[in-house]
């Protein structure tokens, strides 16, 4: 690795600003700690609210240097084209690479997330063999176990064998593998690789958008003298929300002082909005913006994080940190061995339900409220733990780290 001047650190990632704020936060930390940051992205199709919007192709964004790709006509309103979109980065990855090997302007290293599941990570490898540079595996999840938990691919099957065994030719390819959690790591070791290569860093809370504090709109506000209780982020088929639901369904039947608000997107969505629609206690917020959606959860008494069972060593859910960060109690439904569970019991920040099940999960919310673990009462010190081990700058130090490590090994 060469020695002199900053680092060069390219992200290539299909998603980013406005879509998401995370990896703009992380690589604004990342340049201000004088490392070379470049994205390599696309215009929005994540989120409908951003669709059609369009941002410069080039140009430095809180020191980032960050180039935009058109995206696929119809991604992100046609299902077909949007996967398809998905399955082309990838490939726009590595004919950035060659453009950019042409023009001698390559990086020391190329980060990739697991999203598109292992093709992101085949065409990393091969572009870091192109220019030159070294691959950093950034694991926000595990497949093919993760689809294998949910029979989207059968365990032990050719396809699944094979996902698997190019997946271990993307980690060996690869200069480090980051993991979210000691779970994850174990999970790869498993699988044969080594433990070495493994850097454990998690995730943390995206920055404020705006320039004021962003209030709530009165349609989504509390009413006085209720405790709402809160689950912010994807409405998707890893979250265990039938069971939420009719845990929502049961607490609200028999305690009028408790509502239940769901927010956000995903293919459980109108699963949601229709048990809002029959059920008083429940309510749904659509997707809102970065500063919008931390305000209302802001207002809540406690937050739910839930997986289905055996998720749990293939990805964590980031809305833990937020939940923290504005000083929100944890209802964890998780398995009661993992390091969520851990996090929310050895820190004192929630509880955990005793199981998956919904009689489970509607006890543990009762229990938590009559309880006094809610944000009204112990807000602030979960606000301290927050601050004291989980902040991005936290996070942005462990890769400057990493980095740094290399350059005085000499790798």
């Amino acid at each position: 690795m060469k020695s002199d001047g900053p680092v060069k650190l390219l992200f290539a990632t299909r998603i980013y600003w406005p879509d998401t704020h995370l990896m703009r936060t992380l690589a604004s930390r990342l340049a201000a700690s004088g490392v070379d940051v470049r994205i390599l992205t696309q215009q929005p199709t994540q989120k409908s609210v951003n669709l059609g919007q369009r941002y410069p192709a080039r140009e430095v964004d809180l020191g980032i240097h960050v180039r935009r790709l058109a995206p696929t006509p119809g991604a992100g309103r046609i299902g077909l084209l949007t996967k398809l979109d998905m399955a082309l980065f990838p490939v726009k990855l590595v004919g950035a690479m060659i453009l950019r090997r042409l023009k001698g302007d390559t990086p020391d290293y190329i980060a990739v997330q697991t999203m598109p599941p292992v093709l992101m990570g085949m065409s990393a490898a091969l572009a870091a063999r192109i220019a030159g540079a070294r691959m950093i595996y950034h694991f926000m999840d595990i497949y093919p176990e993760l689809a294998g938990v949910f029979g989207m691919i059968k365990p032990g099957s050719l396809s699944y064998r094979l996902a698997q065994r190019l997946d271990m030719l993307n980690i060996r390819m690869a200069h480090r593998c980051i993991v979210l959690t000691e779970e994850m790591a174990d999970v790869l070791v498993a699988r044969g690789a080594t433990r070495e290569k493994m850097v454990i860093i998690n995730n943390f809370v995206a920055d404020a958008t705006g320039d004021t504090p962003a209030t709530v709109p009165p349609e989504y506000a509390r009413r006085d003298g209720i405790h709402r209780v809160i689950f912010a982020g994807n409405l998707g088929r890893f979250q265990h929300l039938d069971a939420v639901l009719d845990a929502a369904r049961r607490v609200c039947a028999t305690r009028p002082d408790i509502e239940v608000v769901f927010m956000g997107g995903g293919v459980m969505q109108e699963q949601v909005r229709a048990a809002a629609e029959a059920e008083p206690g429940i309510h749904y917020i659509p997707h809102q913006s970065v500063d919008q959606a931390n305000a209302i959860v802001a207002a809540a008494s406690l937050g739910i994080v839930s997986l289905v069972p055996g998720i749990y060593r293939y990805a964590f859910p980031s809305k833990t940190f937020t939940y923290m960060a504005l000083g929100i109690p944890v209802l964890a439904v998780v398995e009661r061995d993992g390091d969520l569970a851990r996090l929310v019991e050895e820190d004192g920040i929630g509880l955990c339900a005793r199981d998956h099940s919904a009689e489970a999960i509607a006890d543990a919310l009762i229990e938590a409220i009559d309880s006094g673990l809610t944000a009204e009462k112990i807000g602030e010190r979960i606000r301290s733990v927050y601050e004291s081990g989980y902040r991005v700058d936290t996070v942005a130090a462990k890769w400057v780290a990493m980095l740094e490590d290399d350059r005085e090994a000499g790798q």
